[in-house]
């Protein structure tokens, strides 16, 4: 992916308000643009407006996975005001800001990326690279246990979580 590319996916992840119970958006616009570059992607939509996604790319049928973990749902916007429109991904200097932009828009965008990249590239892992954006995490991870009664997470040997931490 061009830097261009990579630059407009995030600003269009931040640009979707994704408020609790709001995610099926962003789910629908993260498998669009791994299909687009040859990802499959499968959504798993419940209720009026919430999906979780999983992508896998590598050997699918192997023991060996290891996969991303990130949420598609925002915290409320709040009364406080704003410095920058919470929807506006606009960029200043090297940074971009909006709502969801560090918790955790950019981390899905990187994961994405990862995928992608790695495919185009032919440098598929040896076993494989699977996708697992959720719904609903800022409050109760309601999406992580449904994919968990799916049976996504039981051949899962090491899980990486794009979450910020300590809000850095």
């Amino acid at each position: 992916m061009q830097r261009q590319e990579k630059i407009e996916l995030l600003k269009s992840l931040i640009r979707i308000d994704s408020d609790d119970g709001n995610e099926l958006a962003v789910a629908e616009l993260l498998a669009t643009v791994l299909r687009a570059h040859g990802v499959e992607a499968h959504l798993d939509p419940y209720g009026d407006h919430r999906a979780n996604l999983v992508a896998e790319i590598g050997h699918c049928q192997t023991d060996r996975v290891l996969a991303f973990s990130g949420h598609m749902d925002t915290v409320e916007q709040g009364d406080k005001p704003w410095h920058h429109e919470p929807l506006g991904a606009e960029i200043v200097g090297d940074r971009l800001y909006g709502r969801g932009a560090a918790d955790m828009k950019s981390g899905l965008a990187a994961m994405v990326v990862a995928l992608i990249e790695l495919k185009e590239e032919g440098r598929l892992p040896s076993g494989a690279l699977r996708l697992l954006a959720t719904a609903g995490e800022e409050l109760g991870t309601t999406s992580s246990h449904r994919l968990e009664r799916a049976g996504l997470v039981e051949n899962v040997d090491a899980l990486v979580v794009g979450e910020p931490t300590a809000d850095h």
